[in-house]
């Protein structure tokens, strides 16, 4: 007996080791933001750490930092030596080194169709990962402002705005004649050289993206989704678009999808990719009035289609019977289907919209049904006579979920993907009140106020912070600590911290 007993303890030993030796098996997604403001990153990884997500997110130095390009090949470097179950993946910063580097580079198309080759190699290194990217088609917005766009653009934005507007439109139902002698003027007006170098950025993000396309169809990225940042009805943003839905038109919405929005798919996908196969039902409900035949202001679909984008996004389905519900996305609209801005609202809001939405979130919360609310009836901020509504009711605390900053997308994709990682989870009133003193108190009160001061750095970071601690105070949810950070110095973007 002996004699067998040490070979045999032997090959135990020699197992034990082998076993113990081997790599843990990989755990946690891997995240790379667009860029370094707190929705796409800070936010993000609170509603993560409540949620119990694991979350793998590259060193800040190596992140994007406003018109500063993130370092591209270190950020390659470190990805490819995550382990994680999944993977979310922005190519703006794996290509351009961001989002504002995306609309301002001078890289050649060589070197970016280069770049954009990594993902094979990422796809190689880790062939048992779920793969999930997203990219933004550059935005034609309607402004003479260089802070986000190329140094023309303080002069030209609104003129090649308007010109792009005019070509697509020309390209599809036709111009006035009107139309057509605007376009003559403004074709004379834009200097050659600023019309050549917008068009030829263009043309070659154009040319990344449509190969990012053809790495779905080859199954190098399970789902690519395309955001569509600060878009409108006719512009070159739209007639991009178009040409990319034509490219992946045999692509089932599994694999590419495309959507408004851009600030809030870096949360939606980490859900998604937590959320893998689960499969969610959510009942969508609106405001009387447009509801959502309603088209945002800066979007170029109804919210309707928006919103079922984003639940395709997510794996989930989309149901009419509140019975089968896992989430009910309650969507503030407007009653006429026409969004304005938060900063110019009067605080009262529409009393009969308002009573209407109070009434249902109570309904359905009397259900036991999770309620998230995307609060998109004003751009840039909430709805100040709702959540005054809300708060009398005593139901500000009772929802699972809240998202009214920015623009319809953004909102939208935070109330849908907060509301399906955080119910039942400690932290998650953390996670509201965030939303609450971003959204209502900063975005739709506070800001205003700062703005004429001219405040900078710290004087501008006490000021907000005291605000806001009074504010919170409104809401009763007793002491709270908060820290303010300032981002890209603009009052727009801020990131709030309420400390546990």
């Amino acid at each position: 007996m002996g004699k067998y007993l040490i070979p045999v303890l032997l090959f135990i030993t020699l197992a034990y080791v082998a076993w113990s030796a081997r790599e843990d098996p990989a755990s946690g997604i891997i995240y790379i933001p667009v860029d370094e403001r707190p929705l796409n990153l800070a936010y993000v990884e609170e509603v993560a750490e409540v949620a119990g997500i694991e979350l793998h997110v590259p060193p800040r130095r190596l992140l994007p930092d406003y018109k500063t390009p993130a370092d591209v090949e270190a950020l390659w470097s470190w990805a490819l030596d995550q382990k994680g179950t999944a993977a979310v993946l922005s190519a703006d910063t794996l290509i351009y080194g961001g989002l504002i580097p995306s609309r301002r580079h001078q890289i050649s198309q060589d070197e970016l169709v280069k770049r954009a080759e990594r993902f094979r190699q990422y796809r190689e290194a880790h062939p048992d990962q779920k793969l999930y990217v997203f990219v933004t088609l550059m935005r034609t917005p309607n402004s003479d402002s260089a802070a986000s766009e190329p140094d023309y653009y303080a002069r030209y934005g609104k003129r090649l705005f308007r010109l792009s507007a005019l070509e697509d439109k020309e390209s599809t139902v036709g111009l006035t004649p009107a139309e057509r002698e605007d376009l003559a003027r403004l074709r004379r007006l834009i200097p050659a050289d600023v019309y050549s170098d917008w068009v030829g950025r263009r043309e070659k993000n154009l040319a990344v993206t449509r190969k990012l396309v053809e790495m779905v169809r080859e199954g190098v990225i399970d789902l690519l989704i395309l955001c569509r940042d600060d878009t409108a009805t006719f512009s070159r943003s739209r007639q991009e678009y178009r040409q990319l839905s034509e490219a992946g038109r045999d692509l089932p919405s599994d694999k590419f999808i495309s959507f408004p929005g851009t600030d809030e798919v870096g949360l939606l996908l980490v859900a998604r990719a937590a959320l893998e196969g689960a499969g969610k039902n959510i009942y969508v409900t609106y405001a009387p009035g447009a509801g959502a035949a309603t088209v945002a202001r800066y979007e170029d679909v109804p919210v309707g289609q928006n919103i079922s984008a984003h639940i395709k996004a997510l794996g989930c389905r989309e149901v009419t019977d509140l019975a089968v519900a896992d989430l009910a996305l309650v969507v503030n609209t407007p009653r006429n289907g026409i969004t304005g801005e938060a900063a110019y609202q009067d605080g009262r809001g529409d009393p009969d919209t308002t009573a209407a939405l109070t009434a249902e979130i109570q309904e359905i919360l009397a259900k036991g049904i999770p309620v998230a609310l995307a609060d998109v009836a004003y751009a840039n901020g909430a709805d100040v006579g709702l959540l005054e509504s809300l708060r009398k009711e005593g139901l500000l605390f009772k929802l699972t979920s809240y998202a009214g900053m920015n623009t319809a997308g953004n909102a939208i994709g935070y109330a849908l993907a907060q509301g399906l990682l955080l119910p039942g989870k400690e932290g998650a009133e953390r996670v509201l009140l965030t939303r609450y003193l971003d959204d209502w108190g900063y975005q739709a009160g506070v800001r205003q106020a700062v703005r004429p001061l001219n405040l900078k750095g710290e004087a501008l970071r006490e000021r907000i912070t005291a605000d806001l601690t009074n504010f919170a105070r409104r809401l009763k949810v007793g002491p709270v600590s908060l820290s303010v950070d300032i981002f890209w110095d603009q009052t727009f973007n801020i990131g709030l911290k309420v400390e546990p």
